[in-house]
């Protein structure tokens, strides 16, 4: 029997989870990840270290400062990842971010490492309030792209544009503070299933380009090197080929719509039918279900269980040890691998695609 060809889903900040990796503490992919992040950090950031955050008993709630918090988001899922990966053989055809998640997939698949990974976190908030980029909001709408942008055509609100397109389940706006509140309140006048989402950040808006521009320039000073894994990208609906395409990609979620809908689809349509999500709770995983409702979509490390459980919740879909490992590459590359070589410096905010959903309101 041929095994399953499985894709591994990435997701953003909204996945932290404070204390989610107590109960593997002493695994030593988990211990060696956050040890390298932990290591990155300069001396003066607020906050505890990510270690400590992500290892901490449960009920202890997420930080207040959101450079922490996307700092652990990336040190979790990666942390995840890595521990199937090496005690459950996990071997993907392609692995796919979602907004800041396409940072934590490259890291994965060996592009750069944990340490690079954490200096663009650090380079972009750092371009943030250089640039003094105002406070926003992501709101999120249980409606699909096309009745969302109606539900927003007509309103005196410019500055909303589509964030992500999530599939017919989900659709993610971003703006300003004051335009998307405004936004939710007619949400909820509508009766419409809404929620704001946990920052006070703005993402995937067109008034983060010069923050992007600054923030790919420090990306040339990091070596890339060639991926263990294929990286897909939801924005150029193929997985990307060569250093600039990779160096563009960590400033996607900064400056693009993500249609992941579509990505979703489109791997399905190439094979893929097992979505397994790196991280410990389900933020992707309904998503995909909603897009393709025959696919396996599993989360299989859940906040404050053991390396043990995933493997229990593999097995109860069907996934066996022997399918992960044969699904994809039968050995794959070192986590540092071959540099290469730079193209050039085509930046982030020059990057279109015929395929990604348009992020502004139709007139």
């Amino acid at each position: 029997m041929t095994a399953p060809r499985t894709a591994v889903l990435f997701p953003g900040v909204g996945s932290c989870v404070a204390g989610s990796l107590r109960g593997l503490r002493d695994r030593p992919a988990v211990r060696a990840t956050l040890g390298e992040i932990d290591a990155a950090l300069p001396d003066d950031l607020p906050g505890r270290p990510v270690s400590d955050l992500l290892l901490s008993p449960a009920g202890d709630g997420p930080p207040d400062h959101e450079l922490l918090l996307q700092l652990a988001a990336l040190a979790q899922n990666l942390a995840v990842f890595r521990l199937l990966e090496d005690e459950h053989r996990l071997r993907p055809q392609v692995l796919m971010g979602h907004s800041l998640g396409e940072l934590t997939a490259i890291a994965a698949a060996g592009v750069i490492t944990a340490a690079d990974a954490t200096a663009l976190l650090l380079a972009c908030d750092r371009a943030r309030t250089a640039h003094g980029t105002p406070p926003g909001a992501l709101l999120a709408l249980r409606l699909p792209v096309e009745e969302a942008l109606s539900l927003l055509a007509g309103l005196p609100l410019p500055e909303v544009v589509t964030a992500c397109s999530n599939g017919p389940a989900q659709t993610v706006f971003s703006g300003p503070l004051d335009s998307v509140t405004a936004f939710a309140e007619l949400a909820g006048l509508r009766r419409i299933t809404h929620a704001l989402l946990p920052t006070r950040m703005l993402f995937h808006h067109p008034l983060l380009a010069p923050v992007a521009t600054a923030v790919r320039r420090s990306a040339n000073r990091i070596p890339f090197h060639r991926p263990r894994f294929p990286v897909h990208s939801p924005l150029r609906g193929r997985t990307h080929h060569g250093a600039e395409e990779f160096r563009d990609a960590v400033v996607h979620h900064l400056v693009h719509p993500v249609p992941f809908g579509t990505a979703v689809a489109r791997l399905y349509g190439s094979g893929v039918r097992v979505f397994l999500e790196a991280a410990p709770r389900s933020v992707l995983t309904p998503l995909a279900r909603s897009v393709v409702r025959d696919a396996v979509a599993v989360v299989p490390v859940r906040a404050g269980g053991t390396s043990a459980q995933a493997g229990e919740a593999l097995a109860a879909h069907g996934l066996t040890v022997a399918d992960l490992a044969s699904a994809g590459p039968p050995s794959p590359a070192p986590r540092r691998s071959t540099p290469i070589p730079s193209e050039g410096t085509a930046l982030c905010t020059h990057v279109s695609s015929p395929s990604a959903p348009t992020s502004r309101r139709p007139r």
